[in-house]
């Protein structure tokens, strides 16, 4: 049974692998290493590139990462829910988070994380998932264990920001509007990329009909002065 997984009960994962993937992961993402981040974590769009360029600027560190499993579609696939806290820069006080990856076995038996079905991509819907994994994570996070995990992981956070008002302050104000410019920049500068590559189109496009115009009217000269060759040839033979 594929969603058999789903049911199982969690296990804080003791697969070295596993428990390495997840730590390069936020290791990467921590520094704003896209380049190194698609070595692990496939596809990631030009617009979550461009995402966690940004929010990385605000991170200091990820630490004390737990990362709790359970089996994905089949044997060598993971659901993965990863307990995390996060330092951001200038702030003293560290909160906590959750995290969620399909993890998936490559051809040549390595692991790699199924970025389909990572936060983003679930927010922004930019990549099409398949619906038997779509249906198991749903079911994933309808389970006692995962919702536990999430209430306790809520009341961390809700308490860390009762005890520093600074990271309180940061975390839902300071940083959503710096989520919110970054969307609408990023916005705008795909719009105005699409608007270059528009432009540089059209102007392609007339370059080659000017080009092609041109080529018209050379070859209808060419013709004419071959014809008027033709017929001085004809007059001067005839006067023979």
């Amino acid at each position: 049974n594929p969603m058999a997984g789903a049911y199982q009960q969690y296990a804080e994962s003791d697969n070295k692998e596993v428990n390495e993937l997840i730590s390069k992961y936020f290791e990467y993402y921590a520094a704003g290493d896209t380049d190194s981040l698609k070595q692990i974590a496939t596809p990631i769009s030009d617009a979550e590139v461009s995402y966690i360029q940004f929010y990385s600027q605000y991170i200091e560190k990820y630490q004390n990462l737990k990362v709790y499993k359970k089996r994905g579609l089949d044997k060598n696939s993971y659901l993965c829910s990863v307990y995390l806290q996060i330092k951001f820069a200038n702030i003293e006080t560290p909160v906590a988070g959750l995290d969620f990856f399909y993890v998936q076995t490559k051809d040549d038996g390595s692991l790699y994380i199924n970025n389909v079905y990572g936060s983003f991509n679930q927010s922004n819907g930019e990549f099409d998932m398949d619906t038997d994994v779509a249906s198991l994570i749903a079911t994933f996070e309808q389970q006692n264990d995962v919702l536990a995990l999430q209430a306790e992981v809520q009341q961390q956070c809700n308490e860390a920001m009762l005890a520093d008002e600074n990271l309180n302050t940061f975390v839902n104000t300071t940083l959503q509007d710096a989520i919110k410019k970054w969307a609408a920049d990023y916005k705008a500068s795909v719009a105005k990329a699409a608007e270059e590559a528009a432009t540089a189109k059209a102007a392609e496009e007339e370059a080659a009909r000017k080009a092609a115009e041109e080529a018209a009217t050379n070859k209808d000269e060419e013709a004419a002065a071959r014809l008027a060759d033709d017929d001085e040839a004809a007059r001067q033979a005839a006067e023979e």
